[in-house]
């Protein structure tokens, strides 16, 4: 991690990143693949920020 950035601002980071997948994933005509692949990363990414792994 940068010396200028805090556990709470990596914390958002992945939450923010934790939005995008839900949003690809809610994407109209996505494959039943992908949406789940998404699905998953949105799920990975917010317990990453909330547990700080």
């Amino acid at each position: 991690m940068q010396p200028d950035r805090t556990p709470e601002d990596l914390a958002v980071f992945r939450l923010h990143q934790a939005r995008e997948c839900l949003q690809d994933a809610q994407t109209p005509g996505i494959s039943l693949k992908n949406a789940a692949n998404r699905s998953y990363y949105c799920i990975f990414d917010a317990m990453r920020a909330v547990f700080g792994a």
